[in-house]
């Protein structure tokens, strides 16, 4: 095999850096280097970008921080802060403390009663509700920082959008309607941490989702709770929240036995296609379907 003169040359300087005494003798004597030590095993991830939103006079994001803890150790939750990803070094925009992180986690599987320790191997998923502060909007680009017991790790980058949202009417009309779980961060509302795992990926279909009720004295319905027909809102006209394409609608399934939990009964077996029950799709434009 042939080497080339140049590499010889290299190779013949290396030798000769090596072996010099005085040299060596004449270099000074380094520190030990510290010992390296790995950064915090924990993935963070959010999987989709939100678009902020506006209410009176404050602006929204609701999303969700999805955290693995990557080693065998568990790691203990303190703060997660919500940072300028321009302006790092300034204060966050929003910190949640152990109070707040403790009505905002869902941890995945089996977990303990320390809802702030994530187990090795474990994930849990942060539900997100971002409130800025009055007049204020958030900046285009926020990092997440998790701080621990003893570190604290920077990353899931998103970008919080400037898309257009429109503004949608009622889907009902009449007195005596009142919105029930709708997309706000509450501990037990279903829709908001309705999470389920389809075709692979984790999505949350109902995060916005909002259940329209008409009470009469305090209650939804007179009579059989089990009976569709004894409810109010049974038979009354549902209306487009906006101008919009029809690109999708199922019906003739039949009513299932209304109930929570055990005391709920379909119809029919429920697969992927019959999952949304009777459905009325409308594309309203710039991605933003109803």
């Amino acid at each position: 095999m042939r080497i080339s003169n140049k590499l010889v040359f290299i190779y013949t300087l290396l030798m000769l850096s090596i072996v010099q005494p005085n040299q060596l003798m004449a270099q000074t004597v380094m520190p030990a280097e510290k010992p390296f030590s790995f950064p915090l095993q924990l993935e963070m991830r959010v999987p989709f970008n939100p678009t902020t939103f506006p209410s009176g006079s404050k602006s929204h994001l609701i999303y969700e921080l999805y955290l693995t803890n990557f080693s065998s150790a568990p790691i203990k939750l303190r703060r997660i802060e919500l940072i300028d990803y321009a302006n790092k070094e300034i204060k966050p925009i929003i910190t949640y403390d152990t109070a707040q992180l403790k009505t905002m986690l869902q941890p995945l599987g089996e977990t303990g009663s320390d809802k702030l320790t994530i187990a090795g191997g474990q994930a849990v998923i942060v539900f997100l509700e971002a409130i800025s502060g009055k007049g204020k909007t958030f900046p285009y680009r926020i990092v997440h920082r998790v701080v621990t017991d003893a570190d604290s790790l920077d990353g899931a980058i998103i970008s919080t959008h400037g898309t257009r949202l429109q503004t949608f009417g009622p889907p009902v009309m009449g007195a005596s309607w009142t919105a029930v779980d709708g997309p706000g961060n509450g501990e037990y509302n279903h829709h908001r941490r309705g999470s389920i795992v389809l075709l692979g990926r984790a999505i949350d279909s109902r995060r916005y989702a909002i259940d329209w009720k008409k009470l009469k004295d305090s209650s939804s319905f007179s009579g059989d709770s089990r009976d569709v027909r004894a409810y109010f809102c049974y038979g009354e006209p549902v209306f487009a929240v906006a101008d919009g394409r029809i690109i999708k609608a199922k019906d003739g399934l039949p009513n299932n036995i209304p109930g929570h939990g055990s005391a709920f009964h379909s119809a029919v077996p429920l697969t992927f296609e019959r999952l949304s029950g009777n459905t009325v799709v409308i594309d309203l434009g710039n991605g933003q379907y109803a």
